[in-house]
């Protein structure tokens, strides 16, 4: 529910806010009248752009909110479910509220993501981004699209901080396994790959995706991330991998873009060290083709070093040889003492509904770039979509009529 804000005269002269675009100046103020009593609001692009700016494109309304979090006037908070949200910063030294209501939104256990300017500079070299442009960029995990946004300053200018739209900060080694922020351990992922790895290694997150490789497009199951193919063995080893290096003078020819590939190449490589250990190199049974069960008790959290790899090993001096890798899996899980817990699935963040008004504004939208979905919901057709034949009839009326009014003579066009 939007609420009334106030605006103090020195926030136009502000030396912070004077860098900033118009656009993105008039986002931050519009979030203000979205916040909660505590400066809090959900960290949802698409809805905050349907709220605040309607008519405007979601992927530059993103591009601005993470422009505002460089910038220190935005912060992301995470909570323990993967979900986020967000918090402006110096909110009561801004605003009175008298009667403040209780949030919704805020959590006690959240902690602060923050990621510092420098390194958020020196992924965006890494990715070929060069200061003061805007740069097509894939999801690390997956090869979702997305840009990196290098803005100038009014005097023409790079200004100091980067942005990220349909992507964000991912650490690669996770921090609750000791990695830090450093740009060697920064990579692009998408908002479903990050939340959905939460703290997991990149090698278990990989895994899991591909094990459930068989109900996903057929596009997905022959293609993944070139990274992941060239860096496999290093991830089943536990090695620290070095991502990539600041270049000192960006050079286009050096430029490593992150493309997608064989989605099978970390499963083959994990066939391989599988087979060598247990001595059926050869073995073309057809039961030993598909490795899902050792990579289902990866997922699971046995060790592929301490548990699968020794096992295999152990059956193999003992002369024990399968036909099928669920027969060795039972050896592994057998011949272990204390087997590991798995991890819970996470659990995604319930989101609040979409208005009919939301939902209409989000057709206009769809109406007005020729019948293309900009959204990640599902759009109009599909199965799941919340946009009804009546909202797309009421969406057409007012996109018609706002045509009309566009046409007639001595009206701003």
């Amino acid at each position: 529910m939007a609420r009334i804000r106030t605006i103090k005269p020195e926030f136009w002269t502000d030396s912070l806010m004077v860098q900033f675009d118009a656009l993105t100046r008039l986002l931050y103020i519009g979030m203000w009248t979205a916040a909660d009593d505590h400066g809090a609001l959900p960290d949802e692009p698409e809805r905050l752009a349907m709220e605040i700016m309607p008519r405007e494109d979601v992927d530059d309304v993103q591009a601005r909110i993470d422009l505002l979090i460089a910038a220190g006037r935005l912060t992301r908070m995470l909570n323990d479910d993967g979900s986020s949200y967000l918090v402006i910063e110096k909110w009561t030294a801004h605003q009175r509220v008298d009667k403040p209501s209780k949030s919704r939104i805020l959590r006690e256990n959240s902690r602060k993501l923050a990621i510092p300017a420098e390194s958020r500079r020196k992924v965006a070299l890494k990715y070929g981004c060069n200061p003061g442009e805007t740069k097509e960029a894939t999801c690390y995990f997956c090869g979702k699209p997305g840009q990196i946004y290098w803005p100038r300053l009014g005097s023409g200018k790079p200004g100091a901080w980067v942005a990220f739209s349909g992507l964000e900060l991912d650490h690669f080694h996770p921090e609750s396994e000791g990695g830090n922020s450093d740009q060697a351990n920064l990579v692009l992922s998408c908002e479903g790959c990050n939340c959905a790895r939460r703290n997991r290694t990149a090698f278990a997150f990989v895994t899991a995706r591909l094990t459930a490789a068989g109900s996903l497009p057929s596009q997905a199951q022959q293609e993944f991330s070139r990274n992941l193919r060239e860096t496999s063995r290093g991830l089943l080893e536990g090695k620290d991998l070095d991502l990539g290096r600041e270049r000192k003078e960006p050079n286009p020819e050096q430029q490593q873009p992150v493309g997608r590939a064989s989605q099978a190449a970390l499963l083959e490589d994990l066939e391989i060290r599988c087979r060598e250990a247990a001595g059926i190199e050869k073995d073309p049974s057809p039961g030993l083709l598909v490795i899902g069960p050792i990579a289902d008790l990866i997922e699971a959290g046995w060790s592929l070093e301490r548990h699968v790899l020794p096992a295999l090993r152990s059956a193999k001096a003992a002369g024990r040889k399968g036909k099928t890798w669920a027969y060795y899996a039972k050896i592994i899980t057998d011949g272990a003492t204390t087997p590991p817990k798995a991890e819970p699935p996470p659990q995604e963040a319930a989101k609040p509904e979409l208005t009919e008004r939301h939902l209409i504004q989000m057709a206009c939208r769809y109406i007005e770039r020729g019948n293309d979905w900009p959204f990640n919901s599902p759009g109009p057709g599909t199965p799941g979509t919340k946009i009804t034949p009546e909202i797309l009839e009421r969406a057409r009326a007012e996109v018609a009529a706002e045509r009309q009014r566009r046409a007639r003579p001595g009206e701003a066009a």
